[in-house]
């Protein structure tokens, strides 16, 4: 279960960068609506930036993490490695979170959100 629970995860940040970078675009390159201040307009698109910045790299995980280095995982980074939208997902607040779940539903994916990370690490 939790590697299918990890590729899902991997599936559904692909699908969110791509919804980000097109909402961003749109965002950028549309004439803004009268209700809405171009300060507003420009904290859509950083909120939408911060957002999707980690994405691609859980859609494609680069080699060589800690799993893979032969190092022991400590409760951080085995949540991260079962559920790589874990960090995404419990920074995203609730703002983030709705526009998350809108756009996954829009897709008719189902998807389970990841548990609360553990306690934080203390950097080694």
């Amino acid at each position: 279960m939790r590697r299918r629970e990890a590729e899902q995860d991997r599936d559904v940040a692909a699908l969110l960068a791509a919804r980000a970078l097109v909402e961003i675009r749109r965002l950028a390159g549309s004439p803004r609506r009268a209700d809405e201040s171009p300060e507003e307009v420009l904290g859509r698109v950083r909120a939408l930036a911060d957002l999707g910045h980690n994405l691609p790299g859980i859609a494609r995980p680069p080699r060589g993490g800690p799993a893979r280095r032969g190092l022991p995982l400590d409760g951080f980074d085995r949540a991260m490695d079962e559920r790589p939208m874990s960090w995404v997902w419990n920074t995203a607040g609730p703002e983030g979170r709705a526009w998350m779940l809108e756009h996954i539903g829009q897709e008719g994916r189902a998807w389970t959100p990841p548990p609360p990370l553990p306690q934080s690490r203390v950097d080694r």
